[in-house]
């Protein structure tokens, strides 16, 4: 991100440049919030630029799935949005039962999940169709086509630069030291290059 003049007043400040913080500070400023985006080291370089990537609906606590489809649904349109090459691959995500305990628990699961997400329980001869050449002892599994995956780091970044170009503010190499309060309602950030003030934080640093 090119050098920038740190602002010493925002709507919002958020704490972190990982996909959570750039993409917070996107769709706030897609809203014509005033943000800033403090990051201490690099756009992506912590933990959002080494997962895999995964955009997983399948697994997940039936509380969360909600989340998870409304996710999956902005991840389906994100290149285009982003204006930017995130290598997205709608490619579905299969997970095997080697096991008739393992089995039970995909359907359980299946079972409060189904009405919401285009998950199944899939045959080994299925498993097969999917994945050509497979060997193994294999009784079934769980295959939702809609999941997929994008490369962490270029999704982390475009949403950082789609951000500027909404008119956040993205600041690098620039650490915070502590949120401000004053008789327990947030005032701002204290930042390595000054204070910001800020009636809202967001706190998307992963520590």
């Amino acid at each position: 991100m090119a050098e920038v003049v740190l602002p010493r007043q925002a709507n919002v400040v958020v704490i972190g440049g990982g996909i959570v913080g750039a993409a917070s500070a996107y769709f706030l400023a897609k809203r014509s919030v005033s943000v800033v985006l403090l990051e201490r080291a690099e756009i992506g370089a912590e933990q959002s630029g080494r997962n895999w990537g995964f955009v997983r609906q399948q697994g997940r606590h039936p509380l969360e799935i909600p989340l998870a489809v409304e996710s999956n649904r902005i991840w389906q349109s994100a290149e285009a949005d982003l204006n930017a090459d995130i290598e997205w691959t709608r490619g579905g995500n299969l997970a095997f039962a080697l096991t008739t305990e393992r089995l039970a628990q995909y359907e359980a699961w299946l079972a409060e999940a189904r009405d919401l997400i285009d998950a199944r329980i899939v045959t080994p001869d299925e498993i097969q169709d999917l994945i050509r050449g497979l060997r193994g002892d294999v009784l079934g599994g769980l295959y939702t086509p809609s999941d997929g995956h994008a490369d962490p780091v270029k999704a982390t970044r475009a949403f950082a630069r789609a951000a500027e170009v909404a008119g956040a503010t993205v600041v690098t190499g620039c650490a915070v030291d502590r949120i401000a309060t004053s008789d327990g309602t947030v005032t701002g950030v204290s930042s390595e290059g000054g204070e910001i003030a800020a009636s809202t934080v967001v706190s998307a640093a992963g520590e």
